[in-house]
């Protein structure tokens, strides 16, 4: 994962050659000067490019901050995916108990809920990167969507979950709903609920763009 495209590399990062189950773990910051779209590639096999967009929007609720890797606003046509994050306010972030959360998506225009699904974490933050898949490209690659995959850490829970799905087939403002539903068997202190609202634009018609969160 190096930065840039073949032949002109920006130097921003590079991962250097991994060997296979290896991680890179990378942190996108202003402090870091790694906030806003950034293309890489793979070193290995050089026609392998994506880009990565990143910004530091943060929204709160009562009970959870809200981040999402594209901001507030989801493009479809430009990014096909976003990486999302809930972070519980005021809880550590070492939990000793697994964390199990509900998280859904419903489209504001008609109140029709897309996706529901309940999920479990080793840390307190949720992370959940949403992956736009329409129902012709599910079928001509052979597989049933929503399709839920992950975590990304071989600890574990531990790791952001994904899930693809056709989430996002027309432009229209989304509710994210994110319940705290248990910390091990135990209910959470108090109720822990909040819903976000994501927008989309361009519709679900471009959505072979290689951009990643």
């Amino acid at each position: 994962m190096t930065s840039g495209t073949p032949g002109s590399n920006t130097g921003f990062f590079d991962s250097g050659e991994m060997p296979f189950n290896a991680q890179f773990p990378l942190t996108f910051t202003s402090a870091g000067g790694l906030i806003g779209e950034f293309t890489y590639y793979c070193t290995l096999h050089p026609h392998m490019v994506a880009t990565i967009s990143s910004n530091e929007a943060v929204e709160s609720g009562q009970s959870f901050e809200f981040r999402s890797g594209t901001g507030p606003t989801l493009d479809v046509a430009k990014n096909n995916r976003t990486l999302l994050a809930f972070n519980p306010i005021g809880m550590s972030v070492d939990q000793p108990d697994v964390m199990h959360y509900n998280f859904s998506i419903t489209r504001n225009s008609d109140n029709q809920t897309l996706y529901a699904e309940e999920f479990d974490v080793e840390d307190s933050a949720f992370l959940i990167e949403l992956i736009q898949v329409s129902q012709s490209e599910a079928q001509a690659a052979g597989v049933s969507i929503p399709l839920r995959f992950g975590p990304d850490v071989d600890v574990d829970y531990t790791g952001a979950w994904h899930a693809a799905g056709d989430f996002f087939s027309q432009p229209d403002d989304y509710t994210l709903g994110v319940e705290l539903m248990a910390i091990g068997s135990n209910p959470p202190p108090q109720p822990m609920r909040d819903e976000f609202t994501m927008s989309v634009v361009s519709g679900a018609a471009a959505t072979n763009a290689t951009a990643a969160t």
